[in-house]
């Protein structure tokens, strides 16, 4: 598989995480957690699924108008040369697009790590900057409100298969949140997205 169909494949799985949900209503029922994985044919399917979103590349905009399937790959980190961000998320082609999600639907996320490094999913009512620390003294005590906190997935170690994680989330909490790894570093180099529930 080349590089560029790996990328486009991690960029689909990440922006599904919508922001306005509260840590009550995360379904641990369906998270796989770090034991799943994803083959390129099961790729292939949730892309099809995905039939509830419209994409604007034009806005690096991702709308969610009724439950749908969101795939959002975690990238390898490219440098600066191909990407004005170090680490990203690729959802549908797009670096770290802005998610509008209508308000009361529900979405499956679908989180793939297509790196050699590990990721996870947060989603945050703090906007960026980030420090370099997240977690453990960097935003922690602040007014900062984590609204979803995912384990960190392993590094994608080679081969046709995708460490994965899949989470259902209902959107009902109308207003402006960020996803992003939590990972060190990863948000604090461009890591993370607007998500708006309207």
């Amino acid at each position: 598989m080349s590089f560029s169909s790996k990328f486009l494949i991690l960029s689909a799985l990440i922006v599904l995480i919508l922001a306005a949900f509260s840590i009550n209503e995360y379904d641990y029922s369906s998270q796989i957690g770090h034991g799943m994985v994803i083959n390129e044919e099961q790729l292939s399917q949730f892309k099809y699924e995905s039939n509830g979103l419209i994409v604007n590349k034009v806005s690096n905009t991702i709308y969610i108008n009724n439950s749908s399937v969101l795939l959002i790959e975690q990238s390898p980190g490219m440098g600066k040369m191909n990407s004005t961000f170090e680490e990203y998320f690729m959802i549908n082609g797009m670096i770290n697009p802005t998610i509008i999600a209508k308000d009361g639907i529900r979405i499956k996320l679908v989180v793939i790590n297509m790196d050699n490094m590990e990721h996870n999913l947060a989603i945050i009512n703090q906007p960026p900057p980030y420090p370099y620390m997240i977690m453990g003294g960097g935003m922690m005590g602040s007014s900062v409100k984590f609204l979803l906190y995912s384990n960190y997935l392993p590094p994608y170690s080679g081969g046709t298969n995708y460490p994965a994680l899949i989470i259902n989330f209902d959107a009902n909490q109308m207003g402006t949140y960020w996803y992003l790894c939590t990972y060190p570093g990863h948000a604090q180099e461009g890591m993370y997205g607007k998500i708006v529930i309207d």
